[in-house]
């Protein structure tokens, strides 16, 4: 049977495990759902505290670096934008150079990079379960900035899930 599916009444709380109060204490208020909070308490009795903490982090760290990323494109668009969007020529130009750098990193330095992210996830995952590697996330970044932010026209998400996907693998070695 699954360990998430429990008896409320019948479960009793495991004190050994290495837990503090206030990590408890947060885990009641963040739960709030007493089956979720259960299920997670018998995954963790069941020795999946690392995983439990790896997921934290990873979601955490996640979520920082997508921020990252969204700023820095909409920091990078908006310096464009107010400089050289007036004049059509140099905003052609800017543009093009930000695409063409761009291209550059990604050939130069992660060829895997290259595309929406999500197509590579999914070939991580399928083909091997293969790590996806730090510098995967930095040109990723580095180039989804430039692009995006110059004003191609590109969407964030697909680079977002990539830079999840290879945070996640690093947080998992």
């Amino acid at each position: 049977g699954s360990v998430c599916r429990l008896n409320a009444a019948k479960f009793t709380l495991n004190s050994e495990l290495p837990l503090s109060s206030l990590a408890w204490s947060i885990l009641k208020k963040t739960y709030s759902n007493v089956g979720l909070f259960l299920c997670i308490i018998k995954l963790m009795e069941k020795g999946f505290t690392k995983i439990f903490w790896q997921a934290i982090l990873v979601g955490l760290l996640t979520g920082l670096v997508v921020v990252a990323f969204r700023l820095g494109i909409e920091n990078l668009f908006g310096f464009v934008m107010s400089h050289f969007y007036s004049h059509p020529f140099v905003f052609l130009v800017v543009t093009t150079l930000g695409g063409l750098l761009a291209g550059i990193i990604i050939q130069k330095f992660a060829p895997e990079t290259s595309g929406s992210g999500i197509p590579y996830v999914k070939m991580s995952l399928l083909k091997s379960g293969r790590l996806i590697r730090v510098r995967t996330v930095f040109v990723k970044f580095i180039a989804g900035i430039l692009g995006i932010g110059t004003g191609l026209s590109l969407g964030r998400e697909g680079p977002s899930v990539q830079l999840g996907a290879g945070v996640g693998s690093f947080v998992g070695k």
